[in-house]
Formats: structure tokens, C-alpha cells, sequence
């Protein structure tokens, strides 16, 4: 991951929460903390919650994968990526927290802030089946979530699968609670501890870095 990379993931940002925000004003008229992001002292302890929620789950992935003899640790605390060598161990992995800092934000915005909502109000056209109409929106969401996947290096079907079922997995805490804090801090750190951590391939994208 360069600087080039992390730039052009922070321009993809801003365009999700301008787009978001314009979407808001023009074609939803509501505001943009009504995409889940009233910030409070609450929403941000969600947010730590959230993350380590999702450090643990996968973490505990990654023993249950070690204790079947499934994977094995070939390194720990090095940089592998090419042009990183020599650098102090922490910068890759800050420029990696960084940008999925960024990921997570803006697929949040996309497919659960903005879809889920958008989808669950033209469901419940009549304002008869609102429950029905907030589940059939999660689910539709995910499918697509998975479906935006489908371009990635290595995709496989299985993969597009597990991903929809990713999606399902991020977007309950919304569903429960109408926020994105736990669902934006699960994605952050689930993705993290899978690529920068744990050395797994992210999405289908290897992480050049063992920890």
C-alpha cells in the first residue's frame, strides 16, 4: 500500500460522503445524521466496540484455522512488501489501519447508510410493513455488497458468497440500531487484523506484510 494508494482511497471517501450528503439534501431531504451518524459520547464507544468486536472474531478465526492445521505462522513483525524494507515495522502497518479506516467509511455510506435506508422506505411503499420492508432492504443490500465484489482479483463464487454473507454480518448492528458506528468499526478492524494482522488476502487481494 503506497501513498499513492492511500490518496486515491481518501478521494473515494470524500466522494461517498459528498455524494451521501447531496443525496441527503436533494433527493431523501433528510439530514445527514439520519444515515446513522449522531455522534455522541455513545456512538464513539460503539465505534472501540465495534473494532474489537471484530479483532476478536477474527482473531479467533485464525486459531480455530491454526488449531486444525489449516494455516501456519511463516513470520512475524516483518514488512514483505516490496519497497517497505528497511522502514520502521510500524509504517505499513498505519498506512494499512489508515486506509481501511477509509474502506470501511465509505462502503458503510454506500451499502448500508445509504442503501438499506433508501431501499427499506421504497419497500414500504404503503407504511403497512415497515419490519418486512427493513429486512427485504438488509438483504438486498448484502446481495449487492457481494455482487460489487465480483470484479476483485481472485474472485471465485464461493468468495461473492462469503462476502454477501459479510454483508449481512455488517449490517445487522445497523438494522438493530440505526447507526453505523459498529458496523463501520467491525469493518475497519475485520479487514485489518485479515490482511495486515493475520496475512490473509483481503477481499481476494493478498497483504504483503506478516505480523
Amino acid at each position: 500500500l503506497g501513498a499513492r494508494s492511500l490518496a486515491g482511497f481518501v478521494v473515494v471517501s470524500a466522494i461517498a460522503l459528498g455524494t451521501l450528503w447531496l443525496a441527503g439534501r436533494v433527493l431523501d431531504r433528510r439530514k445527514f445524521r439520519d444515515y446513522g451518524f449522531h455522534l455522541s459520547r455513545r456512538w464513539w464507544l460503539d465505534l472501540v466496540f465495534g473494532f474489537l468486536a471484530g479483532g476478536v472474531l477474527i482473531s479467533l478465526i485464525f486459531l480455530f484455522e491454526k488449531g486444525m492445521g489449516w494455516v501456519a505462522v511463516v513470520g512475524l513483525f516483518q514488512n514483505l512488501k516490496n519497497g517497505y524494507q528497511g522502514l520502521p515495522f510500524a509504517v505499513p502497518l498505519v498506512m494499512g489501519l489508515a486506509a481501511f479506516v477509509i474502506v470501511g467509511f465509505y462502503e458503510e455510506c454506500l451499502f448500508r447508510a445509504n442503501l438499506i435506508t433508501n431501499l427499506a422506505e421504497g419497500f414500504n411503499r404503503k407504511n403497512s410493513m415497515a419490519k418486512e420492508a427493513l429486512i427485504g432492504g438488509y438483504i438486498l443490500s448484502s446481495l449487492l455488497f457481494g455482487a460489487a465484489h465480483s470484479i476483485n482479483p481472485n474472485v471465485s463464487l464461493a468468495g461473492v458468497a462469503n462476502i454477501m454473507l459479510g454483508g449481512l454480518f455488517l449490517g445487522l448492528p445497523y438494522v438493530l440500531t440505526g447507526e453505523m458506528a459498529i458496523s463501520w468499526g467491525l469493518h475497519i478492524s475485520w479487514n485489518f487484523f485479515q490482511g495486515y494482522v493475520f496475512g490473509f488476502p483481503t477481499s481476494g487481494v493478498p497483504q504483503d506484510i506478516a505480523v
